[in-house]
């Protein structure tokens, strides 16, 4: 009996260490232990961090309105914001965020995933907006992701912070006795950056694993269409007037089935101090 209980004692204290190591290595910033105070303004900087990312869910969605969530939730007044998916990077500012994300981009009618975070601007298809050139939006038009996996650093100066998400999603319309519904499965990697005591969208990126008809298994669609390792492209093509924005570069690909996949590209956060010690998303 005394023995059990020292094997259970041992065994306590053992991952007590563990855990207060652990602990202890999240109490730091910059390498120095933080006060309560900082603790604290940490513990409310990763809740707001994935509050932006729920309005992203909510407003990027396709449908939703992309116009609202850029004056909401991306940044304003900070240089070099940039959005890329698997194939291709746009940088520029604020502008070109819009000319790319906003009402101006509302003319992509697509109830998939490709296109920037698979969405169409605002009031996309709508004539009566205002948007006469946008196709009619299909009825029966649902889509929606789910945010899972927060892996989230902020900077230990306060300023920047670090996020890593996985998302799945589905969309489906209905156009007269015919309908489509599809999965897509996408990965996020996103820096952010504080302006005006509020956290707001600096570098936003999607890497996307595959989009697949709802009926149709992910493995079979890739093999039937040959599309391994392919898709998810940001082509300069699909947005006139920013080429010179654009950089042709390949971070990731879709999904493959000759190809073994790595769950952590892109790389998770890990504590940092200043952004400048860090990698850009």
């Amino acid at each position: 009996m005394i023995r059990k209980q020292s094997t259970i004692v041992c065994a306590w204290m053992l991952s007590a260490g563990l855990l207060a190591s652990f602990a202890f290595a999240s109490d730091l910033a910059c390498g120095k232990p933080m006060t309560a105070e900082q603790k604290a303004q940490r513990a409310i900087d990763v809740q707001s961090i994935q509050n932006v990312m729920g309005y992203h869910q909510i407003y990027g969605a396709p449908g939703g309105d992309h116009d609202k969530e850029i004056e909401l939730i991306w940044a304003h007044h900070t240089a070099g914001m940039s959005f890329a998916e698997n194939q291709g990077i746009f940088k520029g500012d604020l502008d070109v965020i819009k000319r790319l994300y906003g009402t101006a981009a509302s003319t992509w009618m697509n109830t998939g995933f490709s296109g920037p975070a698979g969405g169409t601007g605002k009031d996309a298809g709508n004539p009566s907006a205002g948007d006469s050139s946008a196709p009619p939006k299909p009825s029966g038009n649902f889509s929606f992701r789910t945010l899972t996996t927060p892996i989230i650093e902020v900077a230990g100066d306060g300023k920047t912070a670090k996020a890593w998400w996985y998302t799945i999603g589905w969309s489906s319309s209905a156009q007269g006795d015919k309908g489509t519904a599809q999965w897509g499965f996408e990965r996020y990697g996103i820096d952010f950056v504080k302006e005006d005591y509020d956290w707001k969208i600096w570098h936003f990126h999607v890497y996307g694993d595959f989009s697949t008809p709802y009926e149709k298994n992910w493995v079979q669609n890739a093999i039937d269409n040959n599309s391994g390792g392919k898709g998810g492209e940001s082509t300069v093509a699909q947005h006139p007037g920013l080429e010179q924005y654009y950089q042709p570069t390949v971070f990731h690909r879709m999904y493959d089935p000759k190809v073994d996949n790595n769950p952590a590209d892109p790389p998770v956060p890990v504590p940092y101090c200043h952004f400048s010690e860090t990698f850009s998303y």
